[in-house]
């Protein structure tokens, strides 16, 4: 094994769509010589059992099993999006380990605009049956931006550069690929890995892994999860599957859409200037290691539901009735 690629996410930037694919083409990526785990470490369809069960440590171990097991591979690919949780000495730990076998390692991150991440945190927390408030979760972040790995990704970065070196470190802009529909797999794979995706792959197409909801959509869900959690219940990914399955059908599901449609208002905080200003630094420090910055507009605006949108006539009772629906369903 001569290198290690470790694709650090971060969270909301593409990483479950990478791995899937990685893990579909593991056998002819291994005709490469690139060796995608598809047992050590892995949950799902990346390798997040390194960080979420501790094995830090261990990483040493896999990997020797690793070689002997697939001596003629060159490259290794580690990809779980929760790497963006370790602190400085566990990375420390883990480039020892990657050192004791003379392996060239080379840092993966995918840098995307933070108000948009936000509002993917915030809808992930409601699909898992979290109710907070799109409103709480945001001033949460941006009342203290700097110490927010969201707001302020370079905090990641920075952790991992400083003990692999940012000559190691390539910075996709993902939201480059969004603008241009690029395939995150096929330029991953040919940037980072530098082998030709057709010939191996074919064609491969986009597709949407654990699809977003819209705003409409996480505002309903996030007040049917109160509600429910209310009645007594712990709310999560089961109430989300249910009204994922009814939602197009359910006319009180669309009188609540509309309510919280005419609710929008923009998000207006100073913080929210902090987030280009942090962006700005982070393409300036990793000017070398960014690949197509995208471009936007200096302005942008954040639409947040008003929270008294529920107190408009029938929407509490529709909700209500809603939250119960779900639950006959489900019973």
């Amino acid at each position: 094994m001569e290198r290690v690629i470790f694709h650090i996410g971060p969270h909301k930037t593409g990483s479950t769509y990478l791995q899937k694919k990685l893990l579909e083409h593991s056998d002819a990526l291994l005709e490469e010589g690139i060796y995608y785990p598809d047992n050590h470490w892995r949950s799902l369809y990346g390798h997040h059992y390194l960080v979420d069960r501790g094995m830090i440590n261990e990483f040493r171990r896999s990997v020797e099993d690793i070689v002997n097991a697939y001596g003629k591979a060159k490259t290794l690919v580690v990809s779980t999006e929760n790497f963006d949780r370790l602190k400085e000495e566990s990375i420390q730990k883990l480039q020892e380990q990657v050192a004791q076998f003379g392996m060239e390692a080379k840092i993966v991150f995918y840098l995307r605009r933070a108000e948009a991440v936000l509002f993917s945190f915030w809808q992930e927390n409601v699909k898992s049956g979290r109710d907070g408030t799109l409103t709480r979760f945001l001033l949460q972040h941006l009342s203290r931006p700097f110490d927010s790995d969201i707001v302020n990704p370079a905090r990641v970065l920075d952790r991992w550069t400083k003990v692999f070196g940012i000559n190691n470190v390539v910075v996709f802009d993902y939201d480059r690929h969004i603008q241009e529909r690029k395939n995150l797999f096929l330029s991953f794979t040919e940037t980072v890995l530098q082998i030709d995706s057709e010939k191996s792959f074919g064609e491969t197409s986009n597709e949407l892994v654990n699809k977003s909801l819209s705003i409409e959509e996480t505002e309903v869900l996030r007040a049917v999860n109160a509600i429910d959690r209310v009645a007594g219940n712990k709310p999560g990914v089961e109430i989300r599957t249910a009204f994922l399955n009814i939602r197009a059908q359910s006319n009180v599901y669309g009188a609540l859409a509309q309510k919280v449609r005419q609710s929008l208002e923009p998000f207006d905080v100073g913080a929210i200037q902090v987030i280009e200003k942090l962006r700005r630094e982070i393409l300036e420090r990793y000017r070398h290691c960014i690949l197509e910055v995208a471009e936007y507009a200096p302005d942008f605006e954040l639409n947040v539901p008003n929270e008294r949108w529920i107190m408009a006539p029938g929407a509490f009772d529709n909700c209500t009735k809603l939250q119960r629906t779900l639950r006959m369903l489900l019973d």
